[in-house]
């Protein structure tokens, strides 16, 4: 009997590669070429069967408890808001209002880091702000200010 493989996935997906008879059957010219020669070298087994396990998928970042961000954020906490709002911002299911409050502590912290002279931090944080927002102008603005003022920090002697 003669027979077309067909591809019906891949086995990274668990799919697998099936041989389908044909329809018309074999042919009698097709019979003879069908043998295999006794120095034919044995077909490797099938891919593993669709059921084999797969790799779970990664999990879900926790939810983010945004009453609890924004406690942190009015509290002043910014480090601790940034670490509870960062995984709920990113990603397919990235949280439109997680975004903004990273946004307004990254924002805070930056100027927190700049009043202290940490204006290498402060460039870093209003950076990631314009990442999580780019239309903020102000922003922009501040941060062109505070290269400038990198630039005349490195420049001393």
């Amino acid at each position: 009997m003669s027979a077309c493989l067909a591809l019906i996935g891949c086995v990274g997906c668990g799919m697998q590669i099936v041989t389908v008879p044909d329809r018309d059957g074999p042919k009698p010219a097709a019979r003879e070429s069908a043998r295999p020669s006794p120095d034919a070298v044995p077909p490797k087994p099938s891919a593993p069967a669709p059921d084999a396990p797969r790799k779970p998928a990664p999990p879900k970042p926790p939810p983010v408890s945004l009453t609890e961000a924004e406690d942190h954020l009015s509290a002043g906490r910014l480090d601790e808001a940034i670490t509870l709002l960062e995984p709920a911002s990113r990603g397919d299911h990235a949280n439109p209002k997680a975004a903004r409050l990273l946004r307004d502590a990254y924002n805070r912290r930056a100027l927190v880091r700049y009043g202290a002279d940490r204006i290498q931090e402060a460039i870093a944080d209003m950076t990631r702000s314009l990442d999580i927002d780019p239309s903020q102008e102000d922003i922009r603005a501040q941060l062109a200010r505070a290269r400038e003022r990198w630039d005349r920090v490195k420049a001393l002697p």
